[in-house]
């Protein structure tokens, strides 16, 4: 798995609203990174320890994931 490009395009299809494809890319790279895979690398954190960088990309993915399923819910309630 291509974890930066993962990263990446988890972001960009959050903010063009696909929050199908943020939800899928989150858990596929949640599910990398608890089978022990590589980090994304995050120039911009250099200053953070690699266990704080861990620590916000699980966050991240989480926060997709929740806000994936708070979408869907909406979706569900406006179809209604």
């Amino acid at each position: 798995m291509d974890a930066q490009a993962a990263f990446r395009d988890m972001i960009s299809a959050a903010l063009t609203n696909d929050f199908d494809r943020a939800e899928q890319l989150a858990q596929d790279l949640l599910d990398w990174l608890d089978a022990g895979g590589r980090m994304p690398d995050l120039a911009a954190l250099s200053e953070r320890t690699p266990e704080e960088q861990r620590k916000l990309v699980r966050r991240t993915c989480q926060g997709y994931l929740l806000a994936a399923k708070v979408w869907r819910d909406e979706r569900k309630e406006n179809a209604e």
